[in-house]
């Protein structure tokens, strides 16, 4: 799967990080979060955006579909995607 690894910074204190086409109208964005009442706590944002077409044609927009956890349980969320990949090859590999 491409992606594109980015670093920008915004007004919003939110870094991406990363990001990919998950179909022609939506994207995951991985960005960094940093809230105005909590600076210096880092959040890490996992979610899906709408590109063009979908409700503001000409606009990208945050779904409610992701999740946005502190960054220090990214070590966690790798573990469960390495183990989620892990399952899939076993799978692949029985069939």
């Amino acid at each position: 799967m491409e992606g594109t690894s980015r670093v920008s910074q915004t007004e919003s204190q939110n870094q991406l990080v990363f990001s990919f086409a998950k179909n022609v109208l939506e994207e995951v964005r991985a960005n960094l979060v940093t809230f105005p009442k909590r600076p210096k706590v880092k959040y890490f944002d996992l979610r899906i955006w709408e590109t063009e077409g979908m409700s503001s044609p000409g606009r990208e927009k945050p779904t409610h579909r992701g999740i946005c956890i502190d960054a220090e349980l990214l070590p966690s969320v790798l573990a469960a995607v390495e183990a989620a990949i892990a399952a899939v090859k076993k799978e692949d590999a029985s069939a």
